[in-house]
């Protein structure tokens, strides 16, 4: 027992290797200059942006306070402008400054994913056991949950319902079992939409900063994609149009790339050709608008934060511009260690 408390403690200790990925942040957050900010959110839109906020507590990260701050106050700067994003997903929200953020800039309903202490519902196939068995203590695969999904949804339009969902602990890999990750969707209710609007949030396992073994990360990620799967058909069941994104971690790895192509396809995304939305808009065909679009292509080669989309029987959604209110700031220094970007879409009829 003695030797799985320390391997315990370890584990905590470094569940940063999961959780960030070592980008340089500043010590003082820059000054606040919307000016570039975001895009005039086109008419009838709905916008939804979604951000790694690395909210890791202290020693894990530190200066986050400030960095945290600042992300609160610049989407604060943009609701007074009239830009701020309808929808505000979060990852790495696993501080209560993180889970404030949208609070403090003024969304009015918020929907949050599994607690630490849910569980997932645990396979019980011999694949399962075997997998469970060879779990490694060291690297914070079999200890147990030290912290939440991290995973937020606020929203500006209310929440008439959310669903959750926590990976079982044949789902992940290494450094990432600390942390209960999963999926969270909330029901919003936009006015004109028959249905309402499923936006769905998730946070897929890491690879290399796992400290998992390669082979073994991409298994729990794949079990991690088919049970996404199973959670976005039943969604679609409810007769919603749906927006999901994340932190989907598929990188450069080209068997994550491989499994992320089996999702789209078998999840009848809207379009499983073009990939994400940031894809897709990005592409030359496309006729988004893009702000800032070097820090948008920064995005699209960091391939893990992802947007994607569903339509209903009465209601597509067209992404119609993309805006980048989290990026490189002025001295080049950022807020967090991913991207955070805009999804303008526009609601029509299905063709």
């Amino acid at each position: 027992m003695a030797a799985r408390s320390r391997a315990r403690a370890l584990a905590a200790l470094v569940l940063a290797a999961l959780l960030s990925g070592g980008a340089s942040l500043p010590a003082e957050p820059p000054r606040i200059d919307a000016a570039d900010l975001a895009l005039s959110p086109p008419a009838g839109s709905i916008s939804v942006l979604a951000y790694n906020v690395k909210g890791l507590p202290w020693p894990l990260a530190s200066g986050r306070s400030k960095a945290l701050a600042a992300i609160s106050v610049r989407l604060r700067t943009l609701r007074d402008r009239g830009q701020q994003p309808t929808v505000l997903v979060l990852e790495e929200a696993f501080t209560g400054e993180a889970k404030q953020i949208g609070r403090d800039a003024g969304y009015a309903y918020a929907a949050f994913g599994p607690s630490k202490l849910e569980t997932g519902l645990a396979g019980k196939t011999p694949a399962a056991r075997s997998f469970l068995g060879a779990g490694n203590p060291l690297i914070g695969e079999g200890l147990g949950k030290a912290a939440d999904s991290g995973l937020v949804i606020f929203s500006d339009f209310p929440i008439v319902g959310t669903s959750r969902m926590a990976f079982p602990d044949e789902a992940c890999a290494g450094f990432d079992c600390l942390a209960n990750k999963g999926v969270v969707a909330a029901m919003i209710a936009v006015p004109g939409f028959r249905h309402p609007l499923a936006v769905i949030a998730t946070h897929l396992n890491a690879r290399g900063a796992s400290s998992a073994p390669i082979p073994r990360t991409l298994a729990a990620y794949r079990k991690q994609l088919d049970l996404l799967g199973g959670f976005v058909a039943a969604m679609r069941r409810t007769g919603s149009p749906i927006v999901l994104g994340g932190d989907l971690n598929v990188g450069k790895s080209p068997e994550r790339r491989a499994a992320m192509r089996a999702f789209l396809q078998t999840a009848g995304v809207t379009d499983p050709a073009a990939g994400s939305v940031l894809d897709e808009c990005l592409s030359r065909s496309s006729a988004c608008r893009i702000g800032r679009v070097a820090d948008a292509r920064d995005a699209l080669r960091h391939n893990k934060d992802w947007q994607l989309r569903w339509p209903s029987a009465h209601t597509a959604l067209t992404p119609v511009a993309v805006s980048v209110p989290f990026g490189r700031e002025r001295n080049r220094t950022m807020l967090s260690d991913h991207v955070g970007y805009v999804v303008h879409y526009a609601p029509a009829a299905p063709r």
